[in-house]
This record gives structure tokens, C-alpha cells and sequence, in this order.
């Protein structure tokens, strides 16, 4: 961001938001107190789920993430909101459930961060075919944009 600011140039930033150790909120933070970009234009995931600490994932939201988990990783069983729950991660943020719950299963491949993402690329016509488990992902991404479009 500091490329961008003696430029005025107007951005906005959406960044996951997580706390505790490895977390980067005091990151954030620091960002908003260095005034390289004004406080209003930078965003967290938690601003748009109602969660203390989110990542883009949860902005999809649990049920529609782990579809397509499910669909990227061809997991022919799938991973359930029930199976998640059994999950000993303490983390609200669902891609860090997700991860546990590959890391204790014995058949699961590894699990990789960004096969979600790279599915979805691939398979854009997943989400119109799902529309109903996307529904509130839709409006939760439509709330951020709406945010951004004020700021032009």
C-alpha cells in the first residue's frame, strides 16, 4: 500500500482478520495508524460475518465452503458440518476447522488452501447450481462491494 500512497491513488482493502498467536490484528492495526491508506477503506472478513475473527472462507460461510471442499478435493463421503463439530479446533474461522479436520483423517489428500478457489475458477457454474447454499455468501460479498462502490 505505501507504493500507492504518494500517488493518490484511491484503493480498499479486505484482509482476513484473526487473533491470538500467528493472528494479524495487530498488523491491521498498525496499517490503520500508519494513515498509508485511511482507516475507512481498509476492511476485515469480520466486518461482514459478525464473527470476532473471520477469513474469506467464512465470508462464503461453512455450509457453502465445505461444498465446495467437498466438490475440489472429490471427497466422496464429504465433509459435514457434523464431522467439522467433531473437530477439536477451538478457531470460529471455518478454513481452520477444515484443516484439522484433513490433518485427522487417515485417507484424506493434503489438504491446500487454495484448491477451493482454483476449483471454483475452473467450475464457475458450481455456485449457479448451488445457488440456495450461496445465497447469504452472495450477500455478505455484496455488502463489501457496496462498501467499496461508496468510496469511489
Amino acid at each position: 500500500m505505501s507504493l500507492f500512497s504518494g500517488n493518490s491513488v484511491k484503493a480498499a482493502i479486505l484482509v482476513d482478520l484473526a487473533v491470538g498467536p500467528g493472528g494479524n490484528r495487530k498488523e491491521i492495526e498498525a496499517l490503520k495508524a500508519s494513515r498509508i491508506l485511511e482507516s475507512a477503506r481498509i476492511f476485515t472478513a469480520a466486518d461482514f460475518t459478525g464473527l470476532a475473527e473471520s477469513d474469506i472462507e467464512d465470508i462464503w460461510g461453512a455450509d457453502a465452503y465445505m461444498a465446495v471442499v467437498n466438490e475440489a478435493f472429490d471427497l466422496k463421503g464429504g465433509l459435514t458440518s457434523g464431522e467439522l463439530a467433531t473437530v477439536h479446533e477451538a478457531s470460529p474461522r471455518v478454513l481452520k476447522r477444515v484443516e484439522a479436520w484433513f490433518r485427522v483423517q487417515p485417507k484424506a489428500p493434503e489438504f491446500d488452501h487454495y484448491r477451493p478457489a482454483e476449483f471454483l475458477i475452473l467450475s464457475p457454474k458450481f455456485i449457479a447450481d448451488h445457488a440456495p447454499l450461496f445465497s447469504d455468501a452472495l450477500s455478505r460479498f455484496e455488502s463489501f462491494f457496496k462498501k467499496v462502490n461508496s468510496l469511489l
